[in-house]
Formats: C-alpha cells, structure tokens, sequence
C-alpha cells in the first residue's frame, strides 16, 4: 500500500514540470538598429532639498526645487553602425515641457520634427533646417552630449549574462557599475559596501513574443561628492539608490515595453573653507518613467 502511495506521488511530481525543473530564460534586450522606429512617452520628476550650516551650527541657506519634464514623440533611426549610438535620427514630436518649481515651459520644437546628427563629434538639433542653440536645445544637449561615447549600454551591465527562471536573483557587478555611472571619479562611492541585485519576478508571452518584468536594486554608500577645493565629504550613512522596474520584451525580438526608474540621495557633507567646516544636507529624490513602442517600419 505504501509502495502504491508513494509510486503515486512520484507521477503527480513528474506531471508538474514546474516543480521538477523551472523554466529559464535568456534575458535579451534588443538593441537599436538602423530603420527602427517607435513611439517613446517619457516623465520625470526630481525634487531637492538642500540646506547649508555654517560652522556655528546656524542655517545659511535652503534651497528647495522640484522639477519636472514631459516628451511624447515617434523616433526614427536613421544611420547607426554596429553597437554605438545613431548618429542621425528624427523624432517627431507631440509634447515637450519642463515644470520647474510650479511654472511650465513648452519647449521649442514640440509640435515639430527634429533631426538629431552627429557632426565633428557633436550632436547637433536641427528643427526646419535651423539649428537649436542654448536654452532651446537643453534637454537634448543633456540627453545627447553629456554622455560618453564610450558608455556601456546600461542592460548590459545588470542583466544576468546567463539563463534564469522566475524567482532568480543575480548580483550585478558594482565595479563596473560605478566605473560607468562615475566615470570622473569613481572613487566617489564606497565599493565594499555597494551592493547591486537583479531579479527575474514575471515572464509571460504577449503577441507570440516572450515578455517579463525585472527588478534591479542599487545601493551605494558616498564617500565623496565633486572635485578640487569644492569636495564635500560625506558622514556615514549617505547613500545612492535606486529601485528599476522593467517590463518589456525579453527574447531580443522587440524593443517595446515600460520602465520605470525611483533614485534618492539623501546624507550630510561637509566642506572645508579658509579653515572652517561647512555642513551641507541634501536629499534628493526622483522618479523616471518611459514607454516604447514599436512601430511598423
């Protein structure tokens, strides 16, 4: 009779595949190509609070800014070699505003096309064949000439590099990780107490393609903020971190899905200047959300 029971339990086991060996995936983000197109909606928000005391104990100063940007535009790739950036594209766009401490901008080319193309190793923006200059192209400065050409894609650098199943937890490598977020000075953060998780938490199929949700975790300890004879250094306890929420196509095959990005920073420095300390107390906090698209070529 118990031989029959337990004859039995070893088929119902066997019957449920789940239980026996979970299903991995091999996590692929697809990569931008020449042709693309698609329809990005994106919306961030930071608020700052930062206040200053001087050596006496006595607030100086306190700032408080809250800031956000709005865009909903169709892209389009133009010219892209191999793994680098494009270095031609266009973007139409339906909405372009930044809300600064209550007052919204609209921005100069929402409700216009622009063609974004790299020249002498610059980005350039051009709106009906002028190109924006200064304030007006802010935003796509930052966006475009701010960062390395060098930099590694972001995907690469937190996804597992092997196949997963739902549940799985990665570490993500923190040196690397801070190599690219503090190329100017990576010393900036305190490594041996940096941590940085990933984690496959959903997978599902969506129109005959493979989909999931991944969660990536950040934390690290600062050491330091800026440069030269304005270094703040910073008191145990300051940290940067930031929770990423991705749910998007996962097979390489797609480039449509949904992010969303929450990051704070929050502890105390102090500065030395002409002898004295100065204390200065940030906390820093925001969220970024974007939406992608793809869009028949």
């Amino acid at each position: 009779m118990l031989r029959c029971l337990r004859a039995a339990v070893l088929l119902a086991l066997l019957a449920l595949p789940g239980l026996v060996s979970a299903q991995t995936y091999d996590i692929k983000i697809k990569k931008d190509a020449k042709g693309d197109k698609g329809l990005v909606v994106k919306d961030e928000s930071k608020e700052s609070k930062v206040v200053i005391k001087g050596p006496d104990g006595k607030v100086l100063k306190e700032e408080n800014e809250k800031e956000v940007e709005n865009a909903r535009f169709t892209e389009e790739i133009l010219e892209k070699q191999g793994t680098k950036k494009p270095t031609r594209l266009r973007r139409a766009y339906e909405k372009a505003r930044v809300t600064k401490d209550g007052k919204t901008t609209t921005l100069p080319y929402e409700g216009k096309t622009v063609v974004i193309e790299k020249k002498d190793g610059k980005y350039v923006f051009l709106v009906d064949d002028k190109e924006l200059t200064g304030d007006d192209a802010r935003e796509l400065t930052k966006e475009f000439n701010d960062k390395k050409e060098d930099e590694k894609a972001f995907e690469d650098l937190v996804l597992p590099g092997k196949p997963v199943a739902v549940g799985d937890t990665w570490k993500v490598d923190v040196s690397e990780l801070v190599k690219e977020l503090a190329k100017d000075d990576p010393n900036s953060f305190d490594l041996a107490k940096a941590t940085a998780t990933g984690k496959l938490t959903k997978a599902y199929k969506k129109d005959g393609k493979q989909f999931g949700v991944i969660e990536i975790k950040i934390v690290l300890p600062v050491s330091t903020i800026g440069m030269g004879p304005q270094k703040m250094t910073m008191q145990p306890g300051a940290n940067f971190t930031m929770t990423i929420v991705v749910d998007a196509c996962i097979d390489g095959t797609s480039g449509s899905g949904t992010m969303k990005a929450d990051f704070s920073m929050a502890g105390t420095g102090v500065v030395k200047a002409e002898g004295q300390e100065y204390k200065i107390i940030m906390d820093v906090r925001g969220t970024t959300q974007a939406v992608h698209e793809d869009l028949k070529k």
